[in-house]
């Protein structure tokens, strides 16, 4: 025995189907714009072959500088704070430079879940 649809319920079965899914689809779209999330990475950048160090991590910071996040420099390490595609963009995106620009280097990422607080 088979559950079909009569041939007059598939169009409304159909209709209904499109329609939740639309409802979903516009739901996912406009959470972000009320509720944006974000998440904060805590990041070290230790340059281990370079004769000036200090001069490689300014580098780094004023390159961090373009990307839409909030930054926090620290003693040993600087903390972004943005949303989570833009953080993990940048981090990316450092890690490309410090691999291109330097020998030997030491980079931690700590990842803290995304929230809606900061």
């Amino acid at each position: 025995m088979t559950n079909k649809l009569p041939s007059s319920n598939k169009g409304f079965f159909s209709l209904f189907t499109s329609s939740a899914l639309s409802l979903i689809q516009f739901k996912h779209q406009i959470i972000p714009a009320y509720f944006p999330m974000r998440t904060i990475a805590q990041l070290t950048y230790i340059p281990l072959s370079e004769e000036d160090p200090i001069e490689k991590v300014q580098d780094l910071l004023e390159h961090l500088a373009q990307y839409d996040v909030d930054i926090e420099v620290g003693y040993l390490s600087t903390t972004i704070i943005g949303a989570p595609k833009v953080v993990f963009q940048v981090v990316q995106d450092l890690y490309d430079i410090m691999a291109l620009e330097t020998n030997h280097f030491r980079f931690q990422v700590d990842f803290l879940s995304p929230s809606k607080d900061h």
